[in-house]
């Protein structure tokens, strides 16, 4: 058998860490699948010594970063695809495990000492593929399937790469978590966190930009979509992910990847959920960008979205006021154009009040004497309508006010824009009224969807309107 030498030159890396998984597309929420771009974070200095403390180590985001330290739109996307010189799989997904505050598209996880990886038969008929592991050069009569443990980094802590012939199964040696078809490099190392932590795997898949893509669009709106929504979502999937490899290039020395697969970034399923429909958006699009006038010269556009504006989109310095200066320009909140109805945004969920009450306690805002009354929504609201304000009227009748966000925080909703809360206290629960789903900055892609479908708009034509004052830049 003819052995496969991998086509690409693996960067250099550090042993710094960050961490998450291969699951369920952004928990394929309707209508689209997710809350995606979560909001700006100020980087944080990575070190070289991991430590158990997931939920701030997952914020090692630069999305607020001055405008003057981005390249410009060809230097980021040359960047991207020429990340290992001569490399054909030029950026780094974390694809396992998922532990921080943002583990979908997967549930939280548990950590393993021991995993998989199997080829996938290529060919019709499907013929046996092959994987060699970088601690096994000679390929043997089981090398279609590679079996890793903490066992082996035990003499030799070096990173495990391997290497398919063709798409791989991560397979993740646990009854209770799903494996997932990948372009068929990866890299396995052992993780040693602060004890008493123990010991677990991480997995990298390596892969090329646009293969990238492939992996993230159907995990971020559905592949039934209309063909120029699923463009619309490929350029901007491209263009946030070019900005975010651009934000953190400094912080790739320290660390051994570049994105993860959570909605920290995009979700991205791998292979497992390529489709015709949604590569054929990947490639009508290649290279195409959204970019916009910095002062000094053209940028690549944070290009956010989410799944359900609820009519109306927000500007970026509302939803998130601290940070997104530099989206400021193109984020700009405008109301749907999309026939009314064609969208249904409205949603209502039950919750228990005393969860509400257990979250406020902590938070401080209440005691635990008190019990809820009554929730009314303040007549102070943003531009667009959405909430701003709960007026909570408690069973001393106190009245305390508190921002809609710490109502969804608490209880998990959609989204802060809350129409209407009916208190039974008696029956201890909440019904919730509420529009949107997700931030509504940016992009929404049951708007686009509609749009596409309703008013037989093109991919730009959507793009333009969400992303004001932008162009789109094919780049070479």
């Amino acid at each position: 058998m003819k052995r496969f030498t991998p086509s690409f030159a693996l960067p250099c890396v550090t042993n710094a860490l960050i961490f998450l998984s291969v699951s369920a597309g952004l928990l394929m929420s309707p209508p689209g699948y997710s809350d995606s771009i979560e909001p700006p974070t100020d980087s944080l200095e990575l070190s070289t010594v991991f430590t158990p403390n997931f939920d701030a180590f997952f914020e090692l985001q630069a999305k607020d970063i001055p405008t003057e330290h981005l390249d410009s739109p060809q230097q980021v996307f040359d960047s991207a695809h020429d990340f290992g010189k001569d490399s054909a799989t030029p950026i780094r997904v974390l694809i396992f495990p998922h532990l921080g505050k943002y583990n979908t598209p997967a549930k939280r996880e548990k950590i393993i000492q021991r995993l998989a990886i199997r080829a996938i038969p290529q060919g019709r008929p499907a013929t046996a593929s092959v994987c060699y592991s970088s601690r096994n050069e000679v390929p043997l009569q089981e090398a279609t399937r590679i079996n890793l443990s903490l066992a082996d980094f035990e003499a030799d802590e070096t990173p495990i790469q391997v290497n398919c012939e063709g798409p791989a199964k991560l397979i993740r040696i646990d009854p209770e978590l799903k494996s997932y078809v990948y372009e068929g490099h990866f890299e396995v190392r052992k993780i040693t966190p602060t004890a008493p932590a123990k010991p677990y795997l991480a997995v990298v898949n390596l892969i090329d930009f646009e293969d990238y893509l492939k992996g993230v669009v159907p995990a971020e709106m559905p592949s039934t979509w209309h063909p120029e929504a699923l463009k619309v979502q490929a350029v901007a999937a491209r263009s946030y992910g070019l900005h975010q490899l651009n934000a953190m290039k400094t912080a790739r020395s320290k660390r051994f990847f570049d994105l993860d697969d959570t909605v920290q970034y995009q979700a991205f399923l791998g292979k497992s959920v390529y489709t015709a429909t949604t590569t054929a958006a990947v490639l009508a699009t290649q290279s195409e960008i959204i970019t916009y006038q910095a002062q000094s010269g053209p940028k690549v556009a944070t290009a956010f979205f989410s799944s359900d504006s609820g009519g109306h989109t927000e500007n970026v310095s509302d939803i998130w006021p601290e940070n997104g200066q530099e989206a400021r320009s193109y984020c700009v909140g405008k109301k749907e154009i999309y026939p009314e109805g064609s969208v249904d945004s409205t949603w209502s969920v039950k919750k228990m009040a005393s969860s509400l009450m257990a979250g406020l306690i902590k938070r401080g805002i209440t005691t635990s004497g008190e019990h809820l009354k009554k929730i009314s929504i303040n007549p102070q609201t943003l531009p667009s309508g959405r909430t701003m304000l709960l007026d909570l009227t408690l069973s001393n009748d106190r009245k305390v006010q508190i921002p809609a966000t710490t109502l969804s925080g608490i209880l998990g909703l959609r989204n802060r824009w809350v129409t209407k809360v009916t208190v039974n206290a008696v029956a201890d629960s909440l019904l919730i009224d509420g529009r949107g789903f997700g931030h509504a900055v940016g992009m929404s892609q049951s708007g686009a969807h509609a749009m596409a479908k309703y008013l037989n708009l093109d991919y730009a034509s959507i793009l333009k309107f969400y992303y004001t004052d932008v162009e789109l830049t094919r780049a070479n």
